[in-house]
């Protein structure tokens, strides 16, 4: 088992934490009760979405819409 990030006295913000799951933004890595997760970069980017708002309930459509948006601007990107 590897060495988790914590929360020391400054704030870190690339840190999100929801019960057992924590998510290192910078580093790209994830945790759930300690164990490291693999995830694609969609999967660690809408996980990384959703923690960031925790105890919300998104509409659906809205959420198709948004996270749409995500992968167009990500293909965009690389093609450029």
């Amino acid at each position: 088992m590897m060495d988790l990030p914590t929360r020391s006295g400054n704030k870190a913000d690339h840190l999100l934490c929801v019960g057992s799951w924590l998510l290192d933004k910078k580093s790209r890595r994830f945790w759930i009760g300690g164990e490291e997760l693999r995830l694609s970069l969609l999967e660690f980017e809408l996980l990384a979405f959703l923690m960031a708002y925790p105890n919300h309930a998104f509409l659906l459509m809205s959420s198709f819409a948004l996270f749409g948006d995500m992968i167009r601007i990500r293909v965009e990107a690389r093609n450029r």
